[in-house]
Formats: C-alpha cells, structure tokens, sequence
C-alpha cells in the first residue's frame, strides 16, 4: 500500500511540476536581440532612469509580452536580461523569429531594376550584416513592417528585415511588368505581320 501511495506521490509531483518547468524554460529562450551598440537598459520606463547595463550589439533579450510603455512619445518596451529585468528602446531592438503572434500575409519582392536583387539583413538597419540576398518576384511570407521602415520576412526557412519599400501585397513586380511589355509588343508585332500578310494577299487578288 505505501508503495502505490509512494508511486502516486511521484505521478501527481511529475503531471504539476514538470510542464511548469518547461513553461519556466521557454520563457528565458531569448527571443529579440539589441541593434545598436551601447543600448541603455533602463531601470524603469525613463530616459532619466538609471541604467543598469549598456548592451552590446547582438546581445539577446526576453521581451515580455504586452509590456509596452510610451512617456512623451518615447515607446519603451520591458525585457528579461542576464536575471535582471529592464526597460530599453522599442525601435533598438528586433525579432531573431518569426513571431506567432503576429498575422501572416503573403507578398513578393519588388527591385529597383529588371533582373536585380535585394538584400535581407539580419536587423532592421543598412548598416546591419546582409543575411543573404533574394531575387524580384520571390513570394515571401511578411509578418510585420518596423518603425523605421523595414518589413520582417521569412523565405525558404530563413527570415530576416528588407526595406518595405521593395514589398508589395498587390502590383507587378520589375520581372512582371518587364514581361508583360515583351508580351504586349510581341502581340503588336504578330499582329502587325498577320495585318500586312493579309494586305499582300489583297493586293495579288486585285493585280490578278
């Protein structure tokens, strides 16, 4: 009898604690990193706010959900970092992921030119290391366009931030539009020799 109360003992300690063990653990998983170098970590919600840290650029956040905080127009959002929790930028920071919060909605890449390409970085900045570069009319997956003008975006199992500007939902891209123009004077051109067969042909029946 001892044992079964023993053995029970144990089933309910592993069905209550191991799950919240697990939820403990994701939550540290960090989940956006710091754009810029010497980013403040603030105490509180304050540019005048003591600064507990100055984060280096690339270092990993845990950003708590709903946690968004604007004083002045300055937005603020609160983060998890090495046990500590703080206060930094919204705008100085960006996803690692893709989120599953957010709305996917499918889109294609527009270049500036007919046969270019463009490139996907790794953060929100031109200044930011190029992921990898992706052609015009390559269907992507967009999540969310940043402050500062960049779209995230995910593509063959990779994700990373192009400008928005060369994200479209709807309109012909440069490859599109450039066939649509060969494909419209090709058909003038056919057109225009079937016009001038059609013309001889008369021409030869009156003569005869």
């Amino acid at each position: 009898m001892k044992k079964v109360a023993f053995l029970l003992f144990l089933l309910i300690i592993s069905v209550v604690f191991i799950p919240y063990s697990f939820m403990v653990y994701a939550e540290e998983i960090p989940t956006h990193k710091v754009i810029h170098e010497n980013t403040s970590l603030y105490k509180e919600a304050d540019l005048n706010a003591e600064i507990l840290f100055s984060l280096s650029q690339g270092t990993e956040l845990f950003l708590i959900e709903n946690s968004e905080v604007s004083v002045s127009g300055t937005v603020f959002v609160k983060v998890k970092y090495g046990g500590y929790t703080g206060y930094v930028l919204k705008d100085g920071i960006y996803i690692i992921y893709p989120p599953l919060s957010y709305n996917v909605s499918h889109a294609k890449i527009r270049s500036l030119g007919f046969g270019k390409t463009c490139s996907v970085y790794l953060a929100p900045d031109k200044n930011s290391e190029v992921s990898y570069e992706i052609k015009d009319s390559t269907k992507v997956e967009k999540f969310l366009i940043t402050n500062n003008g960049y779209a995230f975006i995910g593509y063959d199992g990779k994700s990373g931030y192009i400008e928005a500007q060369y994200v479209i939902d709807k309109g012909l891209t440069q490859n599109e539009t450039v066939a649509l123009i060969i494909g419209c004077v090709g058909f003038v051109f056919l057109l225009a020799v079937l016009i001038l067969i059609g013309y001889s042909k008369n021409l030869s029946k009156k003569k005869r």
